[in-house]
């Protein structure tokens, strides 16, 4: 996965960095470290891509 595409996203969904790594963290069920590491380049992004999704549509239906 693209990195700023994952920053964007979790930009989205919980505001601008760093208030969005720690709740994407959970909510990937990962270290709120480890996500850093994806977000600063410093470690490759795994295939997230469903997992995100699933996020932005719980969100749109959330503020539906």
């Amino acid at each position: 996965m693209d990195r700023v595409l994952f920053c964007r996203v979790g930009a989205a969904l919980y505001g601008p960095a760093p208030l969005w790594h720690e709740p994407l963290a959970i909510d990937l069920a990962v270290a709120t470290r480890t996500l850093q590491r994806w977000a600063s380049g410093s470690r490759d992004i795994p295939d997230l891509e469903g997992e995100l999704l699933a996020l932005i549509h719980e969100r749109g239906r959330d503020l539906a």
